[in-house]
């Protein structure tokens, strides 16, 4: 890894911490009960098969998840390079299409392509649930529950609700259309200046 690599790690651990504990944290404040939890995971897989769970399991399961995508990210930022063309004079096109796709026989080095890029997206998409995610309890907290608490059918409960089941498709979506987005042109701007060439 360059030097520049580490602190890209580490900024993107720090920011990865920091919001899975911004998500829990703000959960536990509204929802210590899990009542109205929105993962799609928890609620229909782990609570219908009626699975015991309690905050004891939330935080050594998010320990471990957020140094799995720690590890996962080091792994990247190691590894991402070596899906570059060693030629120079590609084209962006031509160059993402040989980073995504390749035409290596092994499929070792498929199997690489393949985690590399996971990484990246789960990584990126990550990050913007969780601060959605946080960002939605504030919400929950401050502007609707003071309205629940006069009334509970209030149409801007329902509205909220149906807002907040889009968004659950919109961030990620849109965060790993910008996220894909941001890699490809920093990864054709590094091979630009690796091989001291201009697009072709």
């Amino acid at each position: 890894m360059k030097p520049r690599d580490w602190w890209k790690l580490f900024l993107v651990s720090l920011a990865l911490t920091v919001g899975r504990l911004a998500d829990e944290g703000s959960t536990y404040l509204t929802d210590p009960g899990l009542k109205y939890e929105v993962n799609i995971f928890m609620r229909q897989v782990w609570f219908r098969l009626g699975l015991g769970w309690n905050w004891t399991m939330i935080a050594v399961a998010e320990a471990i998840f957020v140094l799995a995508l720690i590890v996962g990210e080091w792994y990247y930022l190691r590894k991402y390079r070596s899906l570059f063309p060693s030629e120079a004079g590609y084209s962006m096109k031509r160059f993402l299409g040989f980073c995504c796709y390749g035409q290596e026989p092994s499929r070792r080095r498929r199997l690489k392509r393949q985690v590399i890029l996971g990484i990246y997206v789960l990584v990126t998409v990550t990050l913007a649930l969780s601060y959605w995610a946080a960002a939605n309890n504030i919400f929950l907290v401050v502007v609707i529950q003071p309205i629940i608490e006069v009334d509970l059918h209030h149409w801007s409960i329902e509205a909220f609700d149906a807002v907040q089941k889009v968004l659950l498709v919109i961030v990620p979506a849109a965060s790993l259309i910008f996220g894909l987005s941001a890699m490809h042109r920093r990864w054709y701007k590094e091979y630009l200046a690796r091989t001291g060439t201009n697009a072709g």
